[in-house]
């Protein structure tokens, strides 16, 4: 919220580890779609791998994802979309051994727009003691009124009095993105068998996968 009252528009950059650490279904849900990206990858490799040195670059495509009700996370950015790029080598197979070996870097990128929606609003507790404050602030603002007020004991805000802090120029919506650091897996390659990762954003990012 500073960022969009600070009315510069500029990109605002999150932390896609930082997201996975505090969203554990956020993780899973990453975490999943990483299973079913590293399938695609490795689907590409039985198609493209005929016995000499290969690199190519793949992405996901986007998902939709929503941060969990009253976190922060739901109040910063509430829906948003992430998804997966990949560098990938395979080459021949080194001195005494008989399977090519696979590198995979990965990033996971998250991106979100901080704007309004018509019909939409968020709901916020109130300390008993802060209630007549924010009745006496209400009264003193009677444009808005009828999309900030006091319902059952809850402050409701509803978008679109915030969306007309941007239509007047005294504040500015903008993008949220972030991208990881890389992560790497480095495994043998076996035709039709991908490889199995317990935690495709375990530390550190770069893992040997026999």
């Amino acid at each position: 919220m500073n960022h969009y009252l600070g009315n510069s528009g500029k990109d605002y950059y999150v932390s896609p580890e930082e997201m996975l650490h505090d969203m554990p279904d956020f993780k899973q849900e990453a975490t999943y779609k990483f299973y079913q990206f590293l399938n695609e990858i490795h689907e590409e490799i039985n198609q493209n791998y005929k016995g000499e040195p290969i690199e190519f670059e793949m992405n996901s495509g986007w998902y939709g994802h929503y941060a969990p009700e009253g976190t922060d996370w739901y109040y910063a950015v509430g829906g948003f979309s992430f998804a997966y790029t990949a560098y990938v080598r395979v080459e021949p197979p080194p001195p005494g051994e008989d399977r090519p070996q696979v590198h995979i870097r990965y990033y996971l990128h998250v991106w979100d727009r901080y704007n309004w929606d018509l019909g939409k609003a968020i709901d916020l507790p109130i300390h008993p003691g802060i209630q007549p404050v924010i009745e006496r602030a209400l009264q003193r603002a009677p444009n808005y009124q009828d999309k900030i007020y006091i319902y059952d004991g809850r402050l409701i805000i509803e978008d679109r009095a915030l969306q007309e802090l941007h239509r007047a120029g005294i504040a500015q919506e903008f993008n949220i993105r972030g991208t990881s650091g890389p992560y790497e897996l480095r495994f043998s390659y076996t035709p039709n068998q991908p490889p199995s990762v317990s935690d495709p954003f375990s530390k550190p990012p770069t893992r040997r996968i026999p």
